[in-house]
């Protein structure tokens, strides 16, 4: 009787935990990159020169890291809106 009680308690606190880490994975936030200057990339409208430079989005929050080198290049690969 025991053993079963520790089997009924095991399941549906392992029942517990699934449905928590369900809802945290589904409110996860996507974010976003967008690659606003770069010497290499493929993006044929991409003005190209030396450096990098990208812009993060994730929960509300963006954050700009910034190696470019010229700042009307990096102007002019904005994207609007």
């Amino acid at each position: 009787m025991k053993l079963r009680t520790t089997l009924v308690l095991a399941v549906a606190l392992a029942g517990v935990v699934i449905m928590v880490s369900t809802r945290i994975a589904a409110a996860e936030p996507t974010g976003k990159i967008t690659i606003l200057y770069d010497a290499f990339g493929t993006d044929a409208a991409m003005k190209k020169d030396w450096g990098f430079s990208a812009l993060v989005e994730i929960s509300g929050k963006r954050i700009l890291f910034d190696t470019g080198n010229d700042q009307d290049i990096f102007a002019a690969n904005i994207p609007e809106g």
